[in-house]
């Protein structure tokens, strides 16, 4: 029996299937946080907070609003477009096929829950330290810009901060639930993710025409803009903004709706489909 294995069947049973529930959700994230993902995972973290530490060191901006427009187009172009898809699209495109592979699938099964139950607290238990993860490094970004006599400003800085955690939560979960929507409808999820980002997210999302509207990104800057004074908006995250065009509540329940369906198809597939290879190999 695998270690992962014997963590599971050692788990003391917990009373009612809220206990049990809660008991997949810590189990994933002890594999989110002790995984070898995990290095992969802060590489891409730290990239970010280390470009501003960069740009600091060599003092490439020397006033408040170089620093702004350095921070949001980290956090627009690198973080939300880069760092945070495919950090979610290391763990949630396989979130039932790492069970699959190892057999463990078996026993997730048997602990009390439908399958709909187990694949929503693997869900949870791997996007929570995640987005606590991004909202770190956006954290430590925003702390890098901001700092010293020429860092964004007070009245500048809860927007920017509330803002982009706002936006980084937003685009976790709704990347994460249509990672996990690939995960378990083609036999190579991080084949078909990568295919994703690099199709709806790169090329769509830079498109002049309409085409841009089917990227995840495009309606999640229309969200910020909902959030953010134009007025006082300046350099890359004026320009970004000024092709946002799509009116932010709308938006915001599209975003919404992509999860929600997306984690809801996840479970009506989950439910309907066979795992005999995983039993087979645990006979």
């Amino acid at each position: 029996m695998s270690a992962a294995e014997q963590d599971i069947t050692a788990e003391p049973a917990s009373p009612g299937l809220w206990g049990a529930w809660w008991a997949v959700a810590a189990f994933s994230a002890r594999q989110t946080l002790w995984s070898r993902r995990a290095v992969w995972a802060l590489l891409l973290l730290v990239g970010p907070p280390a470009i501003g530490v960069v740009v600091r060191s060599v003092g490439a901006a020397s006033d408040p609003g170089d620093m702004a427009d350095f921070y949001w187009g980290v956090t627009l172009q690198m973080m939300l477009t880069t760092v945070v898809p495919l950090t979610m699209m290391f763990y949630c495109s396989t979130l039932i096929l790492d069970e699959v592979s190892v057999g463990t699938i078996v026993y997730l099964f048997t602990r009390r829950l439908s399958r709909p139950a187990v694949l929503m607290a693997k869900f949870a238990g791997t996007a929570v330290p995640l987005v606590a993860a991004i909202c770190l490094s956006e954290f430590v970004l925003f702390a890098v810009s901001a700092a010293g006599d020429s860092g964004i400003t007070a009245g500048e800085g809860a927007v920017a901060l509330f803002g982009a955690w706002a936006l980084m939560t937003l685009a976790a979960l709704s990347f994460g639930a249509i990672f996990a929507v690939l995960g378990v409808l083609v036999r190579r999820p991080l084949v078909a993710g990568v295919g994703y980002l690099v199709l709806c997210e790169w090329i769509f999302a830079s498109t002049p025409i309409g085409l841009r509207k089917l990227s995840l990104g495009y309606h999640l800057r229309c969200v910020l803009k909902g959030a953010v004074d134009e007025s006082q908006a300046a350099g890359v995250l004026k320009s970004l903004l000024r092709r946002a065009d799509t009116p932010p509540g709308k938006c915001l329940f599209t975003v919404v709706a992509v999860i929600v369906v997306c984690l809801i198809g996840s479970c009506l597939v989950v439910s309907c489909k066979e795992f005999t290879r995983a039993r087979e190999e645990q006979k």
